[in-house]
């Protein structure tokens, strides 16, 4: 049993946290609840058996707490972060993390350097479909040489300009890390493509390519695709938050691999054909991927092996990012991570 205390329950607590943590009841113990809104807090409290915080520097301080989950913090993210970085504990971060590489080097560098689990959720790594394409990679596809990808990235008609960019960063940064997740390799060059717009200076894509290294020195430079459209309608906060129905649901991802080829339409679903035989199957019933990322977590603070994200991967990430939006400004491919 691992005893936690959350940080900030954010705006998903009852409909993406709550329902995986009653599933790990038996594993993850929540001991400490502090949120900016105290009778919210009091009420998760009492639910779980737990103690309400005034306040996150007390929150911090116990002792009996062996993890944090920090699942929202507002306006005050990184001050939280750097907080529980101190005490040397294992925190998983939900939500997004901006792009302020320079301060998401020298926190992964100094939790490295301790030995601390700093595990950001990029959740898309563990939907049911992705966990189900990297048994069938392994097994009957072969590595993929080719991925296409379709994805909305909008928001509200009333969103500001500021509000819209960042969500869609944050889209980006998530899908970006699939795609390596999958690819199983670095980036070498990138190179946007925008949409036709009489205002120059507000320039959007309208597709990214990235070209990775090869795998295992051979000659296919895996290559992924994303194809961007934009709904007015779409809620910008939750595209930011990065959840199951704006994350796999507002995507369409086509595989390409060595024996065969596999189509991922929602996060619970996947068809791949090998050997001319087309097989579809329906995921719903597997864990979602919260459930798998707060497990593998728990995992880590018990001291397992099991591999997890950090804050490394995003930050290659949100560089990727930023490389794609000098590439849609200058029209130009852009080396990355220092390769040809």
């Amino acid at each position: 049993m691992v005893n936690v205390g959350i940080l900030g329950l954010g705006p998903t607590w009852e409909t993406r946290y709550r329902p995986a943590l009653q599933k790990l009841r038996s594993r993850i113990a929540i001991r400490a609840v502090y949120d900016l809104v105290a009778n919210r807090a009091e009420q998760v409290a009492a639910e779980w058996n737990a103690t309400a915080m005034g306040g996150a520097v007390a929150l911090s301080e116990r002792s009996d707490l062996a993890a944090f989950l920090m699942l929202g913090t507002g306006w005050h993210r990184w001050e939280s972060l750097r907080l529980l970085c101190a005490k040397k504990k294992p925190v998983y971060i939900a939500g997004d993390l901006g792009t302020e590489l320079e301060t998401l080097h020298r926190l992964h560098n100094s939790a490295f350097a301790a030995g601390q689990t700093l595990m950001p959720e990029l959740g898309l790594r563990y939907t049911p479909a992705t966990s189900r394409l990297r048994e069938l990679l392994a097994t009957r596809l072969g590595n993929a040489h080719r991925i296409v990808i379709d994805a909305v990235t909008s928001g509200p008609a009333d969103s500001t300009a500021v509000s819209v960019a960042e969500a869609e960063t944050q889209f980006l940064i998530k899908l970006f890390d699939w795609c390596g997740y999958i690819t199983q390799t670095l980036p070498v060059r990138l190179w946007a493509r925008p949409l036709e717009t009489p205002n120059e200076s507000a320039r959007q894509f309208r597709s990214i390519t990235i070209e990775f290294h090869p795998r295992n020195s051979g000659p296919v430079y895996p290559r992924v695709e994303v194809r961007l459209s934009r709904r007015p309608d779409r809620d910008v906060a939750s595209l930011a938050q990065g959840q199951t129905a704006v994350g796999l649901g507002e995507l369409h991802q086509e595989i390409f691999c060595e024996r065969g080829r596999a189509v991922i339409p929602a996060a619970t679903e996947i068809s791949w054909s090998a050997g001319g035989e087309l097989t579809s199957e329906s995921l719903s019933s597997e864990r979602s991927e919260v459930e798998v990322m707060l497990d593998h977590f728990c995992r880590r603070v018990v001291g397992g092996l099991i591999p997890v994200a950090d804050l490394s991967d995003v930050s290659r990430c949100a560089a990727l990012v930023q490389a794609a939006r000098q590439s849609l400004k200058s029209d130009c491919a852009v080396l990355v991570n220092g390769s040809v």
